[in-house]
């Protein structure tokens, strides 16, 4: 076998793609891990409260926050409601492409009152609506706010003032 000196200023080619190779490999790795932590930080999205917003605005709002897919179930036949269930919950930290669940209901007041503490905060909750007793002892409604047929936010606070039976406070 014949060897061909090298002459100065020039090298090989086999050398010259090897070391490209292994320069290439070496900085690959380097490289990734640093573009991970940022790949993954622009992935995930903060679900928004969106409870008590038109579907419009809970879009909107969803929007902002770098979400694009959306499922709305209505409970009525018209549009008019506001959102009282949202999937995954306000607060989850989820991939930005993630599909959002969102139910929407008129939310009408129930007249409860004259009827038990406990059968009236189980049609409220019914409602989509949080109750709330302020007082303690009667079983009775005596009084409510808002007013039985009011449409209000859903997960809004109706408050109900417990007396005993046949007391009317009008």
């Amino acid at each position: 076998m014949q060897r061909t000196p090298l002459r100065p200023g020039r090298t090989p080619a086999l050398v010259v793609l090897l070391l490209g190779a292994v320069l290439t490999l070496a900085a690959a790795p380097s490289a990734q891990a640093a573009a991970a932590p940022t790949a993954a930080a622009a992935s995930t999205c903060t679900v928004p409260n969106v409870y008590g917003l038109t579907s419009d605005a809970a879009v909107y709002q969803l929007r902002l926050a770098g979400f694009s897919f959306f499922n709305i179930v209505h409970d009525e036949s018209d549009l008019t409601g506001t959102v009282y269930s949202v999937s995954p919950a306000v607060g989850s930290q989820v991939p930005c492409d993630s599909t959002i669940a969102l139910r929407t209901a008129k939310c009408v007041v129930p007249d409860v009152h004259e009827w038990r503490i406990k059968p009236a905060m189980d049609m409220i909750t019914a409602r989509h609506l949080k109750p709330k007793v302020n007082g303690q002892g009667a079983d009775w409604v005596m009084s409510q706010s808002p007013l039985g047929g009011t449409q209000v936010k859903c997960r809004s606070t109706v408050n109900l003032t417990p007396g005993p039976a046949g007391t009317d406070p009008r």
